[in-house]
């Protein structure tokens, strides 16, 4: 296994703002510091994460924030969100190391675990998040822990987080598309961002036209089966 992994943060930034921001970020890193600074220029607090779950919220708990395993997942989540009048998605690569990287609980982690316990059908859970993830499912059937704990218990796992990272099945949180979906430990030093670059206007990457490929494919298969 490789020391450090290759994933993408996707920062909506104002365009008066994207220089201004980049340029802190090549010094700075990321910290929590910098992810508020952002917040606040969008106008809105950023969501507080947290790379531990499990824990109470403490000032020992250690701040995170999203990335993703590919850089088309990055960008299909920005192009939904944001008014390309005013916003600049911006999208920065970087070198993590496997120990401040955590499968993202929240986006699809929990439900997918709740929905393979009910059921019992484990395929498409090993599908998205690697066998690992199998053993985690036992729990939730055998102990009395909640989906929730499970999930967070699993995103630690190095082996969970490799089986996710190289998932081929496109997901959807909120309206996002993506295929693999991490927490990353703040601070992240300038030296492991190794790239930045933004998404031109009205840009629709390869992740959309994949989806609506398949969408199209179930719609000939349901209408071959049931004719108008």
């Amino acid at each position: 296994m490789v020391n450090a992994l290759t994933l993408y943060a996707s920062i909506p930034l104002q365009i008066p703002r994207v220089e201004q921001f980049v340029s802190r970020v090549a010094k700075e890193g990321f910290s929590k510091a910098t992810v508020s600074l952002h917040g606040a220029w969008l106008g809105r607090v950023p969501e507080q994460q947290y790379f531990d779950e499990s824990m109470p919220a403490s000032e020992a708990v250690v701040f995170a924030m999203t990335a993703y395993g590919d850089s088309e997942s990055a960008a299909s989540l920005v192009t939904i969100h944001d008014d390309y009048r005013y916003i600049q998605p911006t999208i920065f690569e970087m070198q993590i190391d496997w120990g401040n990287v955590a499968v993202h609980a929240r986006m699809n982690l929990i439900e997918a675990l709740a929905t393979a316990n009910r059921s019992r059908d484990p395929e498409w859970l090993a599908d998205v998040y690697g066998q690992a993830i199998l053993p985690y499912l036992s729990m939730l059937r055998d102990g009395n822990q909640s989906p929730e704990q499970i999930a967070h218990l699993a995103s630690r796992d190095q082996d969970v987080v490799a089986g996710h990272l190289y998932n081929n099945k496109i997901l959807n949180h909120d309206g996002s598309l993506y295929l693999s979906a991490f927490k990353i430990k703040l601070p992240v030093d300038p030296s492991r961002i190794t790239n930045a670059f933004m998404l031109p206007p009205g840009d629709r990457t390869p992740l959309y036209e994949r989806q609506e490929t398949i969408i199209q494919m179930e719609l000939e298969e349901y209408l071959a089966k049931n004719p108008l």
